[in-house]
C-alpha cells in the first residue's frame, strides 16, 4: 500500500482523479488529517479517510504508516504527524515529502520536530531546484530529490494550446494581483506601487476566496480606498477549470511573494502567454529563468512597461516541461523507486 497523508486542500481532489485514471485505486490509501470535510472538489465518492484525534493519529494513523510500502507527505502542515514520524523514526525511511513552499519556508518559525522530519525524510518531491538547495542547507535534509511537477495544476494539457497571443478582447486592461488571501502575498505594497500611477480601462482582480478572510476583509478595504472600481475583489471560490477560464482572459499577473509561491497559476499564465511579474532572486525566478521562460521582476513594474500587443512567448516551453505525460511518469518513478 501506498499511504497519502495530506490536509484539505484545492489540488488534492484532482490529484486523487489524476492517480485513479493513471495509476489505479487498488495500491493507493488516502488519509486527510481533520475532521470530516468535503472542501475544494472533494466529494465522498473520492473514498478517503478523515482522522484527526490522537487516537486516529498514534494509533490509527501510525498502523496505516507501518503497513504502508511508502508514504506520501503532500506538505508538512500538522505537528502531530511530525511527532509521530519522530516517535517511530523508522516511519521516515519510507516517507517522501511533497514540499509545498509554507511548509518549510523561514526555518525560524518551524518546531523542531518539523526541522528533524525534513532532515531525515527519504524522498524530496519537487520541481524547484532552489527549493532543494534551501531544505539542504537550512534544515540538513539528506533525503534523495525526485524531480516531479506535483500536482496537476502545474500541467498545461493539450486543449489549453493558445496560439493566439492577441489580448483578450477586451477594451480594459486585466490584472490578477496575488493568489490568496494570505498575507505573504504582499498585497498592500502592490496596491500601493499601482495606486501612484495613473490607470484607465483597468481592472485588478484579486483572488481572496480563500486564507485569511480577517486579512481578505482588510485587503479589500484597502484595495477599494486606493483603487476604486477597478479594484477587483474575488471571494468566491472557483473550480479549478472555472479558475484556469478566468486566466486565459487575464493580460498581466503580478506577484509580491518573498518565498516560491502561486507556481500553478504563474506556469498557466506564461502558457496562455501572458506578462508576469514576480520577485527577483526568489525560487520561482532562479526556475523560470532557468527554464528559458521569460519573466519581469516586480520592482519594474509600472505603466509604461506593458504593451497591449506584446506577449511572451512562453508557451512552447511551458508546454514541453509541464506536461501530463511529464506527470505520469515523474509520479511512477516515485511510486515505483
Amino acid at each position: 500500500m501506498i499511504l497519502h497523508v495530506m490536509t484539505p486542500e484545492k489540488f488534492l481532489s484532482p490529484f486523487i482523479d489524476f492517480v485513479d485514471k493513471h495509476f489505479g485505486r487498488g495500491q493507493h490509501k488516502y488519509v486527510f488529517i481533520t475532521s470530516e470535510k468535503y472542501l475544494f472538489g472533494l466529494t465522498p465518492s473520492h473514498g478517503v479517510e478523515f482522522l484527526h484525534t490522537d487516537e486516529d493519529i498514534f494509533t490509527t494513523l501510525a498502523a496505516y504508516m507501518q503497513d504502508a510500502r511508502k508514504i506520501i507527505l503532500h506538505g508538512l502542515w500538522r505537528d502531530k504527524i511530525d511527532q509521530l514520524l519522530i516517535r517511530e523514526s523508522m516511519l521516515l525511511e519510507k516517507s517522501y515529502w511533497v514540499m509545498w513552499g509554507g511548509d518549510f519556508y523561514f526555518p525560524e518559525r518551524h518546531s523542531d520536530s518539523r526541522h528533524i522530519v525534513i532532515k531525515n525524510v527519504k524522498g524530496l518531491v519537487t520541481y524547484i531546484p532552489k527549493d532543494i538547495e534551501y531544505v539542504r542547507e537550512l534544515y540538513g535534509a539528506q533525503g534523495k530529490h525526485y524531480r516531479c511537477l506535483m500536482y496537476s495544476s502545474n500541467v498545461i494539457h493539450d486543449s489549453e494550446i493558445i496560439i493566439d497571443h492577441a489580448v483578450n478582447g477586451n477594451s480594459k486592461m486585466s490584472f490578477l494581483l496575488g493568489n490568496s488571501a494570505s498575507s505573504s502575498n504582499n498585497h498592500f505594497e502592490i496596491i500601493e506601487k499601482i495606486s501612484f500611477y495613473s490607470w484607465s480601462n483597468c481592472d485588478f482582480y484579486v483572488p481572496l476566496s480563500y486564507g485569511d478572510l480577517d486579512y481578505a476583509s482588510k485587503v479589500i478595504s484597502y484595495g477599494e480606498r486606493k483603487l476604486g472600481d477597478s479594484f477587483k475583489p474575488i471571494t468566491n471560490y472557483m473550480s479549478w477549470d472555472k479558475y484556469r477560464s478566468f486566466l486565459r482572459a487575464i493580460d498581466v499577473g503580478v506577484f509580491n511573494h518573498d518565498r516560491q509561491q502561486a507556481m500553478g497559476v504563474s506556469i498557466h499564465l506564461l502558457g496562455y502567454g501572458k506578462k508576469l511579474y514576480i520577485k527577483k532572486n526568489t525560487a520561482q525566478w532562479f526556475y523560470f529563468l532557468s527554464q528559458g521562460i521569460e519573466v519581469n521582476d516586480f520592482n519594474d513594474f509600472s505603466p509604461e512597461g506593458l504593451n497591449l500587443i506584446e506577449r511572451n512567448c512562453n508557451d512552447e516551453i511551458v508546454y514541453a516541461i509541464h506536461s501530463i505525460e511529464n506527470l505520469i511518469a515523474q509520479w511512477y518513478e516515485v511510486f515505483n523507486d
